[in-house]
């Protein structure tokens, strides 16, 4: 006769649920139908350039033209949002390889993120309008980024890029993506290339009128890259006065710091350094604290100009500003030690010179500032 241990039965049995299934089981099951419950009724956040983030929503569609959700689970658009009005909409069903490529990206791992997002864009079960549209676009942006050091990337950029139209014509990124793409070709030198997809989003408005004012400010860029200083200066001052006359443009975005930031700049590439420098101490002086990027960006320049009039002392506090009261714009710091190091190397100081060399192959091994400072500066 087998033997029977009682108090393991009674332990057994009090792990049952009335249904016959383990607690843990059924917990198990509780918790899918609450997932699939959550779901339903939307776990999506959208957040727009108001400041205001709409939570606990299914996005149905995220158009260019707008952005439609679901509040209540019934499968039909109870809102929506005009797409230029929306900074990001994040997805509660984003794979993983989403999710890590995310992580990377902002760790400014490009390489690392391009592999993750390149994994993302075939994953199945995810909503493809957002999927395809997103992990494509930020492919291109992870390869534009290291074209900068690496040029064969830049033909990947373009292909992650021309995507985001191909699987989601209609798509909220697709002008990003057109902007990404007109930037590979400008940086191959593909001049009339890169033309065609800045007017992209200049004709008709097809975009919306921020996006055509983005595009005529590339256009600029292009035409001072080209010597053509008066035309890029031109449509730095036709941009300047629609979005001085245009309350809702200046709200939207930085629209009118950039143009007076890249009017600046063609000043400075058609070699008018103190007139530049000008603008560009204006727009430092002016520009609210709490928009370190627009800071950074003008004191970088500053720097730049300084140095373009043998004021290197000046120069080097300019750059320096950047480095200890700006670091929270990242895409400057390098430029700032770059910029740094170059003064040090003009004062005869090249042990410090070489210190931040050595900071930018440590912090921004990757960098396009970093490339500049070993050909230029040494190791």
């Amino acid at each position: 006769m087998t033997e029977v241990n009682l108090p393991m039965l009674r332990q057994k049995r009090a792990f049952m649920a009335p249904t016959g299934l383990p607690v843990l089981a059924l917990a198990a099951v509780l918790l899918l139908a609450a997932a699939r419950a959550a779901h339903a009724k939307g776990q999506d956040t959208v957040l727009l350039d108001t400041g205001r983030t709409v939570p606990g929503v299914t996005v149905l569609r995220e158009g260019y033209d707008k952005v439609e959700v679901d509040r209540d689970g019934d499968g039909k658009a109870d809102e929506s949002f005009p797409g230029e009005g929306v900074v990001n909409v994040t997805y509660d069903d984003a794979p993983m390889s989403f999710r890590q490529g995310s992580v990377f990206i902002k760790q400014e791992r490009f390489k690392e993120a391009a592999d993750y997002f390149a994994k993302a864009v075939e994953e199945k079960d995810v909503r493809a309008f957002w999927l395809k549209q997103h992990a494509n676009y930020l492919l291109g942006e992870c390869r534009r980024r290291m074209g900068e050091t690496e040029k064969d990337q830049l033909a990947e950029a373009r292909r992650a890029y021309e995507r985001v139209g191909k699987e989601v014509p209609d798509g909220r990124l697709v002008p990003y993506a057109i902007r990404g793409l007109g930037l590979c070709y400008m940086e191959e030198g593909k001049n009339e290339a890169a033309r065609g997809e800045f007017a992209k989003l200049v004709e008709k408005g097809h975009f919306g009128a921020p996006w055509a004012l983005q595009g005529k400010l590339l256009l600029a860029q292009l035409s001072s890259r080209e010597g053509k200083h008066a035309e890029a200066l031109a449509l730095c001052d036709e941009v300047l006065r629609a979005a001085e006359a245009d309350t809702a443009a200046k709200k939207r975005s930085d629209l009118l710091g950039e143009a007076r930031l890249r009017r600046a700049e063609v000043l400075i590439a058609a070699g008018q350094h103190a007139k530049a420098r000008e603008m560009f101490m204006q727009i430092a002086a002016e520009t609210d604290e709490r928009n370190v990027k627009i800071k950074a960006r003008a004191y970088n320049a500053i720097g730049d100009c300084f140095l373009g009039e043998n004021r290197t002392r000046e120069a080097l506090l300019a750059y320096l500003r950047v480095r200890v009261l700006y670091f929270e714009a990242k895409d400057e710091l390098p430029r700032a030690l770059y910029g740094a190091a170059r003064c040090f190397t003009a004062l005869k100081e090249p042990e410090r010179a070489r210190e931040l060399v050595t900071l930018l192959q440590k912090e921004y091994p990757n960098s396009l500032w970093t490339v500049k400072a070993q050909k230029e500066l040494g190791g």
